[in-house]
This record gives structure tokens, sequence and C-alpha cells, in this order.
């Protein structure tokens, strides 16, 4: 007899849907929902033309969750201007105002070099992974 008391959650994903404003195959949005917390993985370009799509998605992502934190999965980001990186501490700063937070993962070294280049690095914080980032309980 199996027990379903104790049966693991699953991570469920589902790609965000491309914004009209978007041009194609320039930055592709999936969010995992994980047992930890929402995962938001991106896949392209972050400028100018894309981050629109990173902020909707991100928003719809906070607005759905209770504990506004989420984790912004940085490892197929192959270029990331400075709209991308406003885009990101906005999105940080807006998960604060409900005592949240976005975090970082996967970011390569050139993204962590901007990061401590530019100051931002103590605000938006980079782990190795997802998991890392929800498993730190700093504030």
């Amino acid at each position: 007899m199996l027990s379903t008391s104790v049966l693991p959650q699953q991570s469920q994903s589902r790609d965000f849907p491309l914004l009209r404003s978007t041009p194609r195959d320039s930055l592709r949005i999936t969010i995992q929902d994980t047992p930890k917390g929402p995962v938001v993985e991106l896949t392209g370009y972050l400028d100018l033309a894309t981050t629109p799509m990173l902020k909707a998605a991100c928003t719809e992502v906070l607005r759905g969750s209770t504990d506004q934190r989420v984790a912004a999965d940085l490892e197929h980001v192959s270029f990331c201007d400075c709209t991308g990186m406003n885009t990101l501490l906005h999105i940080h700063r807006l998960a604060q105002k409900n005592d949240g937070w976005l975090r970082l993962c996967g970011a390569g070294a050139t993204f962590h070099k901007v990061l401590r280049i530019t100051g931002l690095a103590p605000m938006l914080r980079c782990y190795a992974s997802a998991a890392d980032a929800f498993s730190d309980r700093a504030e």
C-alpha cells in the first residue's frame, strides 16, 4: 500500500509568453514553480528590447507569491546591458516593498564583475543555484 501523505512536491514549469514588443528569439523566460519558491529562468539577452518582458514575468510571479521571494537563473543569459541591470534592481526593490527579494543564480564571472564594479553586489546577491538562493536566510 502506497502512502500518499509523503509524496515529494514536484516542480512545474511554464514558458512566459513573448510580448509583442520583444524581438523573436532574443529572450526566453521559463517560470519554474519549485517547492522552495519560484525561479525565473532566462535565456538570451537582457537589454532595452527585452526588459519589459522580464519585468512583466517577475511582476506576475511576485503577484502570485505569498512571501515575495523569487530567484532569477541567469546561467543562459549571454548579454546584459545597463537596462537589464536596472530592471533586475527594480524587481528586487518591488519585492522588498513586501519584505521579499530577488536573488540571482547561475551568473557568470563577467556578470559578477559588473555587479561589483557598479556597487550592486550587496543588493543583487548571486548564488551558485536557486536552491542556494532560497536556503540563505540572510535578509
